[in-house]
């Protein structure tokens, strides 16, 4: 496995950890935000090639709902990193006035764009999705293998939706104070298996979505 890869597979571990904050001692989710912060700074770094390209090329549809989900996915980790530390009860708490760090408004706001980054890293993971369906599923796989691959993304599908509910994820992103939901008493393993589910539909879906996008680009060119 490639560092890259390595790095993606780290900061979707970290993305799961941080939402099992529940389950989890509240020193670990201020930890473990911590070193999401330095892989983050790291896979910036292997995005220079991408930003530097910013200026070349054509903008299609495609390209430019791309960088309008990796800005804002770059505002949202900047804004949770920001709340994380007015929020923290740890490591940061002697840096924070007090007025700040008991701002409700703000540990609300923190738990809602944590909640929204299940939607947006899914999103950003549907180009990988689209490019391992391509290239391996799709091309080299037989009717039955197919098959398999789109009840595998009905089934993700299905379980993103129920872990939607049981985290009560639009209650969360509209803000509402929210002290434990049904899924806080699922054990760890089961509850980040609904996560990586609920990340999972977002690619799927994601990935249906700019193939589509695709299709319509190509067709216009026919015309």
């Amino acid at each position: 496995m490639s560092r890259r890869n390595t790095l993606n597979l780290l900061l979707l571990t970290g993305v799961l950890t941080l939402l099992s904050f529940s389950q989890l001692p509240r020193i670990v989710h201020e930890l473990v935000g911590i070193l999401m912060a330095c892989a983050i700074l790291a896979h910036l770094g292997y995005a220079r090639g991408w930003l530097k390209g910013l200026t070349r090329g054509r903008w299609t549809v495609r390209r430019m709902l791309g960088a309008m989900l990796n800005a804002l996915l770059a505002l949202n980790v900047a804004t949770i990193l920001v709340t994380g530390v007015i929020a923290s009860n740890f490591l940061f708490i002697e840096l924070v006035p007090l007025e700040l760090h008991r701002n409700l408004t703000l540990h609300q706001l923190h738990t809602a764009l944590g909640w929204s980054m299940p939607i947006l890293v899914g999103l950003h993971g549907a180009a990988l999705w689209q490019r391992f369906t391509h290239h391996f599923v799709i091309p080299r796989g037989t009717r039955r293998t197919r098959l398999v691959c789109r009840g595998l993304k009905l089934l993700t599908i299905l379980l993103g939706i129920y872990a939607s509910i049981l985290n009560r994820v639009g209650d969360r992103l509209r803000m509402e104070h929210i002290f434990a939901t049904e899924a806080a008493a699922l054990p760890y393993m089961i509850f980040a298996l609904l996560i990586l589910a609920l990340i999972g539909m977002y690619a799927v879906l994601g990935a249906a979505f700019a193939a589509l996008i695709e299709r319509k680009s190509i067709g216009n060119q026919k015309l």
